[in-house]
């Protein structure tokens, strides 16, 4: 059978079940990321109705209650690896704006390292 070395990230982050942040979310509303992360990387599990991952993909604009939705732009990496990636801010294209963020396969579910966005109306999206 195989194993993996589980990084420390995949017991210690923050949970956050929030259905706002679905990109099946559609009402237009200002909702913003800026206080809820800091400006060192915070670990972030989304779990339950509120959607388990950030999408792959840029699902367009004014979703998840927010009008620059984020996307992750990158690979998920094998089980047990901390991979470099980059959010996406869907503001006037697909990948208006990118900035540095994390991710860690933890072999069943995911733990993405997020910095606040530069912007108030950024906003991390699930799926």
């Amino acid at each position: 059978m195989f194993s993996f070395l589980v990084p420390a990230v995949c017991y210690k982050y923050m949970e956050i079940n929030d259905s706002t942040r679905l990109v099946t979310y559609n009402a237009v509303t200002n909702l913003c990321d800026r206080s809820l992360f800091s400006s060192n990387v915070t670990w972030v599990r989304f779990v339950a109705g509120g959607g388990t991952q950030i999408p792959t993909f840029c699902s367009g604009r004014y979703l998840c209650g927010t009008w620059a939705p984020g996307w992750m732009d990158g690979s998920i990496p094998a089980a047990g690896v901390i991979a470099d990636v980059h959010v996406c801010w869907t503001v006037s294209s697909n990948c208006s704006y990118r900035d540095p963020m994390k991710i860690v396969n933890c072999q069943g579910y995911y733990v993405y390292g997020l910095n606040a966005p530069g912007a108030c109306s950024y906003r991390y999206c699930t799926i």
